[in-house]
């Protein structure tokens, strides 16, 4: 464990992270711009409930498998490390790891979704009579501790896969090498994905609330277009004492009137305005969010890394 996560850093190149972090925010970007066409689609085409629902969580796992394609990326990159190849070499060998990428996307909502269905299946125990409540009391250890290993199985898996499908020329490798990740190293793994992902989970919390604070000071001097804010951003933004003073002497925000409801084009003019401020936003948080990705996604390369070549003996 102390060689693997504890020395990691010595191979950490600092020269070669900008190309990191690029291939992070391309594959995030491209993640976005999925998600966000199906999501027009769905409102476009009118889709209603459960399909549009259906396109919406579609949309969320393509980009979910994009950025798990861009952490493959990077591993592929930090195993070769005399190669730097270009934008366009980086997205053509991308394409021969979506399959398996999108089969552990795939694999992992399917098994959690069958999880709920059963859970809820056994819920149902509580429509009888008397003792039905009282049966369905007793399962919630039961429950809580199948789900709790069913999301730490997740999320190792989601950590572990990526590289492993780097390392795997066939679904057969991919399952050995994930079968021998887990014999010999289980601990180890576990450990580190415990512990790498509670500090990302905590760098992307305080990068929340400073963003939070960020986004009330913009909007308080932001004064003539804030009540044109997505309500998204209206939850995210916070008071503090800054945009309290930006708020006291910016002039009294004023509605638009008749100019919001002038068309231009496929939108009016407050619609436009609405998506103007949302995608000045979607950019910068992609870029702000790539930063602390492509740390991870580094780190956990050479770390898986440093396994793999123990196991090929190099």
């Amino acid at each position: 464990m102390e060689s693997n996560f504890l020395k990691i850093m010595d191979d950490f190149d600092l020269s070669k992270f900008k190309k990191t972090y690029w291939i992070t925010l391309l594959f995030l970007g491209i993640g976005i711009i999925l998600y966000f066409l199906l999501l027009i689609t769905a409102f476009v085409t009118g889709l209603k409930s459960f399909f549009f629902l259906l396109v919406h969580n579609t949309g969320m796992i393509l980009c979910f498998t994009s950025v798990l394609l861009g952490y493959a990326s990077v591993y592929s990159l930090t195993k070769h490390t005399n190669e730097i190849p270009g934008s366009i070499t980086i997205l053509e060998k991308s394409f021969k790891y979506v399959p398996y990428i999108l089969l552990t996307s795939f694999i992992l909502t399917l098994g959690i979704t069958l999880i709920i269905l059963i859970e809820l299946g056994l819920s149902t125990l509580g429509l009888i009579p008397k003792a039905g409540p009282f049966i369905v009391s007793l399962l919630t250890l039961p429950m809580f501790l199948v789900n709790l290993f069913c999301t730490t199985g997740a999320l190792v898996a989601v950590v572990v896969i990526p590289p492993i499908v780097v390392e795997s020329a066939t679904l057969r490798d991919l399952v050995s090498t994930l079968k021998s990740l887990m014999k010999e190293r289980w601990l180890s793994t576990l450990s580190y994905v415990i512990i790498s992902c509670s500090l990302l989970a905590l760098c992307l919390m305080v990068i929340y609330y400073i963003s939070g604070h960020a986004i009330g000071v913009t909007k308080a001097i932001q004064w003539n277009v804030g009540l044109n804010y997505p309500k998204a951003l209206e939850v995210i933004a916070m008071k503090s004492f800054f945009s309290d003073i930006a708020r006291n002497i910016a002039p009294e925000a004023e509605k638009l009137g008749l100019m919001g409801s002038y068309k231009i084009g496929p939108f009016t003019y407050s619609q436009w305005l609405k998506y103007i401020i949302s995608a000045g936003y979607i950019i910068g948080f992609s870029l702000i969010i790539s930063f602390p990705l492509s740390v991870y996604f580094k780190i956990s390369s050479l770390f898986f890394r440093r396994f793999f070549s123990k196991s090929q003996g190099n």
